[in-house]
């Protein structure tokens, strides 16, 4: 704006952005990374929140800096430091990043098949321990725990503009960051000593409670102690995250690891364009009557991922 230039590059970077896969194929390579490096079990669970852990990291310096940058740069200053990072980010995967997979795995597949092949998952079972009916469960639940987080933030940036909070971009900086470190750093990391003691199915349970609390407690909130209360008592809120994703890699073969995270993929991308305007919608229509109503939407996609999980831990049982 402060330059004049038209809204339709806006439209043509950001479409450039969502054909190239953006931020759900990123961290989808990372998972797929991981799986080449790892095996199955507790190592792979763990190796998994690393990646999730890293992502923190890079959000809460962003939460932190981009406040003030914002404040004392302004906007264009901003998005060229970003985009200069994510040169840098191209530049070091190209030239540093070894190839994970084995060249005797390497093989030459058309692009219908490859297609084709992320979505097998779910239209028959693939081995023994990968039963259909199990990555449909596994892929709904992740689609439900997706929808209680994506979308949040532009919301949540509008109900602390909003009365009777009324922050400004250097509190709502350090709220973001305060998120990121409990959340994605301290909870995630916590996943090590968590796995000595419970099951994986446990972990998930107690990550949905968090996070089911958490957003019920953001929804009522009326100051700013209630809502810097928030990130702490949704600590456990992204666990289900790692765990969801091993539980999947954990019952697909080898050579189609790449294949079951393009899939995850694609899901991500669809919910986070959803629900993004889903969200926005539910607090524009509500904010006047019930400003933190769509918190509670977040907080019923988390009951809904419980449900469905534990939908899979009885019918697991039962199978045996």
């Amino acid at each position: 704006m402060s330059t004049g230039t038209s809204l339709t590059y806006i439209y043509l970077f950001m479409a450039i952005e969502g054909v190239t896969g953006g931020w759900c194929l990123v961290l989808s390579l990372g998972y797929a990374y991981m799986s080449d490096l790892t095996t199955i079990g507790k190592s792979r669970t763990f190796a998994f929140a690393l990646v999730e852990i890293s992502v923190g990291f890079g959000l809460v310096l962003s939460g932190v800096s981009a406040g003030y940058l914002i404040k004392d740069a302004g906007f264009v200053y901003s998005m060229i430091v970003i985009s200069s990072l994510n040169a840098f980010n191209l530049v070091a995967v190209l030239m540093f990043l070894p190839e994970s997979l084995d060249s005797s795995m390497h093989q030459t597949t058309r692009i219908r098949d490859l297609m084709k092949g992320a979505f097998t998952f779910y239209i028959r079972d693939t081995s023994k321990e990968g039963k259909r009916w199990k990555f449909i469960l596994l892929t709904l639940s992740y689609i439900a725990l997706t929808m209680s987080f994506v979308g949040r933030e532009s919301v949540e940036l509008l109900y602390q503009l909003n009365a009777p909070f009324c922050w400004d971009s250097v509190k709502i900086g350090w709220y973001s960051s305060s998120v990121y470190i409990v959340r994605n750093i301290i909870g995630l990391s916590s996943i090590k000593l968590l796995k000595y003691c419970l099951l994986d199915n446990v972990i998930v349970i107690i990550s949905g409670l968090s996070s089911i609390l958490a957003y019920v407690m953001e929804a009522f909130a009326v100051n700013d102690a209630m809502l810097f209360s928030v990130p702490a008592i949704g600590i456990f809120t992204f666990l289900a995250s790692p765990v969801i994703r091993s539980v999947m890699s954990q019952i697909t073969p080898p050579d189609q690891q790449g294949a079951l995270f393009s899939g995850i993929a694609v899901v991500q991308s669809v919910c986070t364009v959803v629900n993004e305007i889903l969200t926005r919608s539910i607090y524009t229509a509500t904010v006047t009557s019930f400003r933190g109503f769509v918190f509670l939407e977040f907080a019923g996609c988390s009951l809904l991922m419980l449900g469905l999980y534990i939908c899979f831990i009885i019918g697991s049982k039962l199978s045996k």
